[in-house]
């Protein structure tokens, strides 16, 4: 079933928004309600959206088998296309490789979280700003 322009657009528009509002939505709770300046979310942000682009095709083609002896990279849009031909029949397995993908996000990015607040948590409020200031700052290179 093919889609018109017009409509993948919204599409992709809409599920962009929606991601930018939940981080701003959770900074606006860090920061407007509790008062807790919080530089440090980018990391953990950068972390599971490499996570959400990089995993579920790769999942996926090792679930289904889909041209496997073929070099990921090389051949994404073959492999990508026969993946969601695939995935497209099957409402239960697109699902649970979704929820999958996201709680693997959600683990990498509460250790990534974890792993740049736990040498700083003793620093002064200063050092510690300036810490999560130069860890969102590499994490955007």
């Amino acid at each position: 079933m093919a889609f018109p322009s017009g409509l993948i657009f919204v599409i992709d528009l809409i599920a962009i928004f929606a991601i930018y509002l939940a981080i701003a939505l959770s900074l606006n709770l860090e920061f407007g309600y509790a008062g807790i300046p919080n530089f440090g979310k980018v990391l953990v942000v950068a972390g599971g959206a490499f996570v959400v682009g990089f995993f579920p095709g790769r999942i996926a083609v090792g679930l289904l088998g889909v041209r496997s002896g073929l070099d990921y990279i090389a051949y994404n849009r073959l492999i990508i296309a026969d993946v969601n031909s695939v995935l497209a029949t099957n409402l239960g397995l697109s699902l649970t490789l979704l929820f999958g993908t996201l709680i693997i996000a959600g683990i990498i990015g509460a250790v990534l979280g974890f792993v740049a607040s736990y040498p700083a948590i003793r620093l002064r409020e200063d050092y510690l700003a300036m810490m999560l200031l130069a860890v969102g700052r590499t994490s955007e290179l």
